[in-house]
């Protein structure tokens, strides 16, 4: 329920953010992307704390979203 609350929240502040950065899109692509990254970490962190052994730390979760977002298909 934490992880919908959180969605739903970034979902208002991108909508806010996409106002205020009209003129300067990178800025917003780049917070957006940050805003993504961070859902998913803390969703990862969330679900696999405890139940596998390379999470174990808000660190581990941001460094495997940056990575699973960045990986190329093979």
């Amino acid at each position: 329920m934490r992880f919908v609350r959180a969605a739903a929240i970034a979902a208002i502040g991108l909508r806010e953010a996409r106002e205020a950065f009209r003129h300067r899109r990178f800025h917003y692509v780049v917070m957006t992307t940050v805003v993504i990254l961070s859902l998913g970490a803390f969703g990862i962190f969330a679900v696999e704390r405890g139940q596998n052994n390379n999470i174990q730390s808000i660190g581990d979760a941001f460094w495997w979203a940056i990575v699973t977002t960045t990986r190329t298909p093979s």
